[in-house]
């Protein structure tokens, strides 16, 4: 079986704080050594391989919350415009693998903010921090996952 990354709970919302930084140049990931702060975006360019994506977690307290299978040995970061339409297709053996796993006996996994967006009928009672919160760790997880 393939190991997939993996993101630790404890940390997902800073992950999808850190993708929402690639994503539009603005600092949104708080400075682990200074709560009020945030780490710069300049300090966050879009990595453009996975030593310098490491050092970047390393940077925003991540590089324990975020695991990196050793057999992921490139990076890829896909940015495309409103007006394009972007298919990530999966690879063929994760597809395989997540059938085999979904025809076995078991439960399906979803993170827990999932089921809080889905099934909690208070999220509408969510503060406007609370529900930022929410998007980076959707960003997050849409960032890496495939959907399989």
């Amino acid at each position: 079986m393939l190991e997939r990354i993996v993101i630790d709970k404890a940390v997902e919302d800073i992950w999808g704080y850190l993708v929402k930084t690639w994503a539009t140049g603005d600092a949104y990931v708080p400075d682990p050594a200074d709560a009020a702060a945030k780490v710069p975006a300049e300090k966050l360019p879009i990595p453009r391989d996975l030593d310098e994506m490491k050092a970047q977690l390393q940077l925003c307290g991540l590089a324990d919350g975020v695991t990196i299978p050793e057999h992921i040995k490139g990076l890829a970061v896909l940015q495309y415009s409103p007006d394009t339409l972007a298919l990530r297709l999966p690879p063929r053996a994760m597809v395989k693998e997540g059938e085999e796993r979904l025809a076995a006996p078991g439960a399906y996994p979803v993170r827990e903010f999932i089921r809080a967006m889905f099934v909690d009928p208070t999220l509408k009672e969510l503060s406007p921090a609370e529900r930022l919160r929410m998007h980076a760790c959707r960003i997050g997880d849409y960032s890496v996952t495939s959907c399989i």
